[in-house]
């Protein structure tokens, strides 16, 4: 086993979370503008972490029906593949966003920060599809 790195692809900004070795927990990472340096830096957080799966949230809507942003994250997921060589899969997020905020309400402090929900939706969509393909 090694580490998965999950991500929460946006037009604005771009959650991360990341595994341990063995796949039992996610923690937050960081979030990245989405920005020219956007692959730089997802490689270069694969290349320090030393990540070997990546998987990129994969937004439809509550009929699991494919959507303009659906195709934009299919071209940045085979981007992020292209650049990093680590193969990259798309998990399902439905809601995710939403249960983020819902989670961040009962975190004191600054909760409204919209790069905490970017990185709590990644960290969700990461507990996903562990979950989904525990062994």
């Amino acid at each position: 086993m090694g580490k998965l790195l999950g991500i929460d692809y946006g037009e604005k900004r771009i959650g991360i979370a990341i595994s341990d070795e063995q796949q039992n927990y996610v923690f937050p990472g960081e979030t990245i503008e989405n920005s020219s340096s956007t692959f730089k830096e997802i490689k270069d957080i694969v290349e320090k972490e030393n990540i070997e799966l990546i998987i990129v949230g994969f937004p439809v809507n509550m009929k699991g029906q494919e959507s303009a942003q659906s195709e934009k994250t299919k071209k940045f997921a085979q981007a992020i593949q292209d650049r990093t060589k680590i193969s990259v899969k798309l998990e399902d997020e439905r809601l995710t966003s939403q249960l983020a905020k819902r989670l961040l309400k009962t975190v004191p402090g600054k909760k409204k920060q919209k790069g905490n929900i970017d990185r709590q939706s990644a960290v969700l969509i990461l507990e996903s599809y562990m979950e989904k393909n525990r062994k």
